[in-house]
């Protein structure tokens, strides 16, 4: 998949207004917005590899490396 670099700028821009939200928070009382943008664009690029991939997915096969992946953490 290749990347897309507006989708970059608008995550950038979602970072830089939590980390101004952080450092001035009264000058920036929304920057907290950025953390919901920043799950959109996640949510847009993972849909969009599965949408791409929609011949090759596998429910069984998605939640296996899913819970691969975060089980060790939820132990630790």
């Amino acid at each position: 998949m290749t990347r897309i670099k507006h989708i970059d700028g608008l995550r950038a821009i979602a970072i830089i207004a939590v980390v101004f939200y952080h450092a001035f928070p009264k000058t920036f009382p929304n920057g907290y917005l950025g953390v919901d943008y920043f799950l959109a664009i996640s949510g847009f690029v993972i849909s969009k590899k599965y949408f791409l991939d929609e011949d090759k997915f596998s429910f069984k096969e998605f939640w296996s490396k899913r819970i691969t992946r975060l089980y060790p953490q939820m132990l630790a």
